[in-house]
């Protein structure tokens, strides 16, 4: 049998009265076999199945009431693929597509911990440091009730901070090396900025700071 067997429902009987019914089964059809681990090497699985009508159903029946449970559970399985990006992509469209969904509070944790996810330390994107940091202080001013999401979010908040501080202190370095003391200077105030301040590579830049600033500066810059 073919997994979704109504794909085709919705264009030829876009009044039928049927089609609450019929956005039901394929919900409950995607539900089921997206929990399911029985499968056949990579010929098929009831997962991937699963994952085709809960897509068929976000697109041909973006108004039905199985939206946003349709919308979690793809990103869901994103989010447990590691495909963070697609995560992002179905929690955003979420919180877009159904703000009351009683699944927002799951929506903005996931979302922001797809970000962090998506990071690869100090080394890598600054500017995805800078706005996964952004989206988990958006997520704990307004917390669910839910420590455990609480908790894994502040912990993780904490490393993008100490990690986007850390970045700054390379930059820094970087610039000392070819001797641009402006460059340099420009680095370490980064890393020293308020919202940085409880890292350990901001007390880093700080103290460098103080010592360049009271260091009369060479010609040429060095």
């Amino acid at each position: 049998v073919q997994t979704c067997a109504l794909p085709i429902f919705a264009d030829r009987y876009p009044h039928s009265d049927l089609r609450e019914q019929v956005v039901a089964l394929i919900y409950e059809i995607g539900r089921d076999l997206s929990a399911s681990d029985r499968g056949f090497l990579f010929f098929w699985s009831d997962r991937r199945g699963g994952r085709v009508c809960l897509q068929h159903l976000v697109t041909r029946y973006p108004d039905s009431a199985q939206l946003a449970d349709a919308l979690r559970l793809l990103g869901e399985m994103s989010f447990a693929d590691q495909d963070y990006d697609e995560a992002q992509e179905r929690f955003r469209e979420l919180l877009v597509r159904r703000p009351d969904s009683e699944w927002v509070p799951l929506a903005r944790f996931r979302f922001a911990m797809s970000l962090v996810a998506s990071l690869q330390g100090p080394e890598y994107d600054l500017d995805q440091m800078v706005h996964a940091s952004k989206e988990l202080q958006a997520f704990l001013e307004k917390p669910p009730e839910n420590p455990e999401f609480v908790s894994q979010a502040r912990e993780s908040l904490a490393r993008v901070l100490e990690w986007q501080a850390e970045r700054y202190v390379k930059i820094a370095d970087f610039y000392r090396t070819i001797g641009n003391h402006p460059g340099e200077l420009a680095s370490l105030k980064r890393a020293a900025a308020d919202e940085l301040k409880d890292t350990k590579a901001s007390t880093e830049a700080k103290l460098r700071l103080a010592a360049l600033q009271a260091r009369p500066v060479t010609q040429g810059g060095s």
